[in-house]
């Protein structure tokens, strides 16, 4: 009897459409990846997702059958109903599938923006009386510190109030997830995960934020739903199997100053939920890497 592969989820999530709707989802599909710049990288990574379920999945198609089929069609309006379902369904995959679980991991992003971010986190929950400038001094402080430490008053501060897209060290779960690094530079970091940059330079430091992870702090593999609009991402290859994903580095001819193919690699990749400051392992990092 001939071997047949399981359906993907995309397969599965379209087949619970009638015949005449699944005509029109794919020819919204196909309209959409020649309508802008978002809609090759959507279509391809639906039809290659195989974290997300199949009743997510379904949500996802069902905006491209409501807004990808009038005429004409309101590209505009269809990328925001399909960034907010996205959205709406974001920390949904299953968890990472290693044993043992990595215990410390990593994220790369400017200053400024992991101000904001704590900002934001601590402001979107009473009592709403920390100001940007206090976020500043206090980032800043801990950056700055020969010996940095967070006040217990501090400690139970959010470092986001969404998702975090994290990297660990492959080789060794407990170890620095940025050891990977070859040249020492802020510019291979973005390039290896796929950071939303500028390519051609210059750009901001990053801060290298390393975390020791809670034990109730659930590493999930990332799915078309989180990334959303996102330019670097792709469902990983089937060949490197489903235990977790795995970064969309730059091209490597597309970066100033260059760096060589076996410099600009893919990392391993998961996302969590909102975890707090006294999660940080200020011993490995917070630093800055110019």
């Amino acid at each position: 009897m001939p071997f047949s592969a399981p359906a993907s989820v995309f397969e599965q999530a379209l087949a619970t459409f009638p015949s005449a709707s699944q005509d029109l989802i794919l020819q919204a599909m196909a309209a959409w990846s020649t309508a802008d710049a978002l809609g090759p990288r959507v279509v391809a990574n639906l039809r290659k997702e195989r974290f997300l379920s199949v009743a997510h999945m379904r949500e996802l198609l069902a905006v491209l059958l409501d807004h990808g089929t009038r005429e004409p069609v309101d590209w505009a309006a269809l990328r925001r109903a399909y960034i907010s379902t996205c959205w709406q369904r974001s920390l949904e995959g299953n968890e990472v599938l290693l044993e043992p679980r990595p215990s410390m991991i990593g994220r790369a992003v400017t200053r400024d923006r992991f101000v904001r971010q704590v900002f934001d986190a601590f402001n979107d929950r009473p009592p709403r009386s920390v100001t940007l400038s206090q976020v500043e001094e206090f980032i800043d402080d801990l950056l700055t510190s020969p010996d940095p430490e967070i006040p217990i008053e501090k400690a139970g501060w959010l470092m986001s109030r969404r998702a975090s897209w994290v990297t660990w060290n492959e080789h060794d779960p407990g170890g620095d997830p940025f050891s990977f690094g070859r040249t020492g530079t802020s510019i291979e970091v973005a390039a290896c995960l796929g950071l939303k940059w500028n390519r051609l330079g210059p750009n901001p430091p990053l801060v290298l934020i390393v975390c020791e992870r809670p034990d109730a702090c659930a590493l999930l593999r990332p799915t078309v739903a989180d990334a959303a609009d996102y330019e670097y991402f792709t469902p990983p290859d089937p060949a490197l199997g489903d235990a977790h994903g795995w970064t969309m580095p730059w091209p490597p001819g597309e970066i100033q100053p260059p760096l060589t193919s076996a410099t600009v690699r893919a990392r391993p990749e998961a996302i969590h939920g909102p975890i707090e400051l006294r999660c940080l392992n200020l011993k490995i990092g917070l630093r800055i890497l110019r």
